[in-house]
């Protein structure tokens, strides 16, 4: 079962500088993290719109929202060490730290928690890109790599400390760097050309999936991803495809955040 804890969150902002966030008070750095909606009986996920929705709504929750935010239903966000946001008009609003438990999949027909054997394979969560993560981009080469970078090119902001825990995952697939997302449990997803994936099993992993009722919503959003991007992308279809785990945050800067959002980033 998932529950919202009453946690206050130490949050980075500088190099040695911490910030203590307790709920209720506006969270630094932005909006992000995997995206889920309250709604009046249900808990959904999304993917490219509306996914199964649960009646087992986080314990927690909904008190916290309307304590914080003044409202019962709404979009939250999880980030990859469980700090849970909400909207209050314009502001982020820091709700608390979700736990999962051990009855941890709770929509029906989603794989969320697959078990991590030290290799990639094909994300079976949500696979819209503004519903997977917290996006970051590997840059380019010579431009402040093993750092990692977030907002739009003209507003960049970065990560306070190199990742080359992430950026070299990435960088064995794009040699250039790209973008990547941090998912609510601390995957490390990004979009690959199936043509860099030759050694993956993706028949194997798909029947899988779609041999179990917990899992066979997973297994047709991969397939609708792969017909969606290949339109997009002329012949080579773009895999979801889990890169490595990190635990806890990629924390950045906060300096001068307060006009940086990414794309997928400005929404209620």
């Amino acid at each position: 079962m998932w529950v919202l804890e009453q946690t206050v969150s130490e949050l980075p902002v500088l190099e040695g500088l911490v910030e203590m966030i307790r709920p209720g008070d506006y969270y630094p750095g932005g909006y992000r993290g995997s995206r889920f909606t309250v709604k009046s009986k249900t808990f959904q996920i999304k993917s490219y719109g509306d996914g199964p929705p649960t009646s087992r709504i986080p314990k927690g929750l909904v008190d916290a929202m309307e304590k914080y935010a003044n409202k019962r239903t709404g979009t939250i966000r999880i980030r990859s060490n469980g700090d849970t946001l909400t909207k209050l008009g314009e502001n982020d609003i820091y709700l608390g730290r979700m736990v999962f438990g051990n009855d941890r999949e709770i929509f029906n027909g989603v794989q969320l928690f697959p078990e991590w054997k030290q290799e990639g394979f094909l994300w079976p969560g949500p696979q819209s890109s503004n519903d997977v993560g917290e996006k970051w981009v590997v840059p380019a080469p010579n431009n402040n790599r093993p750092h990692l970078g977030r907002g739009r090119r003209e507003q960049r902001v970065w990560s306070i400390k190199k990742r080359f825990d992430v950026t070299d995952l990435i960088l064995n697939y794009k040699e250039q760097g790209g973008r990547l997302y941090v998912t609510f449990n601390g995957f490390i997803v990004s979009p690959i050309p199936i043509t860099r994936l030759r050694h993956v099993d993706f028949l194997g992993q798909l029947k899988s999936l779609n041999a179990q009722e917990t899992t066979q919503i997973s297994a047709r959003w991969i397939k609708d991803r792969l017909k969606r991007v290949q339109s997009g992308y002329g012949a080579v279809p773009y895999a979801m495809f889990v890169l490595g785990r990190i635990d806890g945050n990629i924390e950045q800067s906060i300096t001068d955040i307060q006009n940086v959002r990414d794309d997928d980033e400005i929404e209620s």
